[in-house]
């Protein structure tokens, strides 16, 4: 499935550090890889936080993913979804 946000490097010299831009510029989440323990592989976390457009709503969900693709689309799905659970509450 192809990314549907903008996607850019949180910082230009950290490789592994993403965060993600709606249509209008407004954060919604980031993704960055690290090792969560000593004993633990690298994974990517991965937390979704944006005001969610036109409401004082926000999206408040985060987890972790073994692949970069993942987590983003973990971000997206999030994101998506609650833009969703929003209009159908209208």
């Amino acid at each position: 499935m192809p990314l549907r946000l903008k996607w850019s490097y949180t910082w230009p010299e950290v490789k592994a550090d993403f965060h993600s831009h709606d249509e209008a510029g407004n954060p919604v989440g980031r993704i960055y890889k690290t090792i969560s323990s000593p004993t633990d592989e690298y994974r990517w976390f991965w937390t979704a936080y944006g005001q969610l457009p036109g409401s004082r709503r926000s999206v408040n969900k985060n987890g972790h993913a073994l692949s970069k693709k993942a987590a983003a689309e973990a971000v997206e799905a999030a994101w998506f979804e609650a833009i969703e659970d929003l209009a159908r509450a209208r």
